[in-house]
């Protein structure tokens, strides 16, 4: 199932008075990164079809106090059925790209928050991930090393396993979580005073 059919069923799920199950969790599927604005967070108030077929995500975003319902149009194609709109809604960009273009569901960004260790060291031009060490049976760490700086990583074995599947998909998730952490704005200085 893909991230906006998980969206979707959450969505849905918010909808009703009984417990939403855990998989399920608005918190974690609701909550989202838009990409296109400096991963500001934001919450999706609404899904529907739009008259031409295409799915309208509408938001708000939760940095600021503002009351306004911005929109983007999707195209991609699920298989959960959605009511359709009048079509007059307001878009923040009129394009249709796809849902993992425009945002990042705090879901995955969860998956990887907790494995970027918040201290990084000079590093090089490039972008690579090297191990370092084993800590138990199914984690080790890895230097990862993205614009000029290294980040050390632990991953499972899952998470090798994704990343041995589509490793530009996996990187591009681990990079996008770097800068909602704001880790890629730290200080050296200021990074070493709390190590």
């Amino acid at each position: 199932m893909s991230d906006l059919e998980h969206v979707i069923r959450s969505f849905k799920l918010s909808m009703q008075t009984f417990d939403i199950p855990a998989e399920y969790d608005p918190e974690k599927w609701l909550k989202v990164y838009d990409k296109e604005q400096k991963y500001r967070p934001a919450l999706i108030t609404n899904i529907s079809k739009t008259p031409d077929g295409y799915i309208a995500i509408e938001f708000k975003y939760t940095d600021k106090d503002d009351d306004t319902t911005w929109c983007y149009r999707i195209c991609d194609k699920v298989s959960v059925d959605l009511p359709t709109n009048d079509g007059n809604l307001n878009y923040i960009y009129e394009s249709s790209g796809w849902f993992d273009y425009y945002f990042m569901t705090e879901n995955r960004v969860s998956k990887y928050r907790n494995k970027v260790w918040p201290k990084y060291f000079d590093g090089f031009d490039g972008l690579y991930l090297e191990y370092i060490e084993t800590i138990d049976p199914t984690h080790a760490n890895y230097k990862f090393c993205w614009y000029e700086k290294e980040y050390i990583v632990t991953l499972s074995r899952e998470d090798i396993n994704e990343l041995l599947n589509d490793a530009e998909k996996y990187v591009n998730e681990l990079q996008d979580t770097i800068i909602i952490m704001d880790l890629d704005d730290l200080d050296d200085d200021e990074d070493l005073d709390e190590g």
